[in-house]
């Protein structure tokens, strides 16, 4: 039997119900480091969050410099999605 994301996720996530959004944290930035930002690895992690229940992106220019077209396109792709991006710009 195959169950979706959903099925494993339902009763876990209470904000479904509630009227709030939940983020997935900064870990974009691990996916970018480690993925060297391909766009296919970018796509399936942004698809696995929006199927996990989440709702918003965290984007932070923190921790990775990147081209600000790529930051605008991550944002962009974000929203393709059905993800709120929560664009972040600051120095750590």
């Amino acid at each position: 039997m195959v169950r979706s994301w959903a099925h494993f996720t339902s009763g876990l996530l209470p904000h479904l119900d509630a009227d709030c959004y939940v983020s997935t944290g900064g870990y974009i930035e691990r996916v970018l480091a480690t993925s060297g930002g391909s766009p296919q690895i970018i796509s399936k992690y942004l698809s696995t969050c929006k199927d996990m229940g989440f709702d918003v992106l965290e984007i932070s220019s923190g921790f990775l410099s990147i081209p600000t077209e790529s930051w605008l396109n991550l944002i962009e792709d974000t929203k393709k999605h059905g993800l709120k991006p929560k664009p972040e710009v600051g120095i750590q």
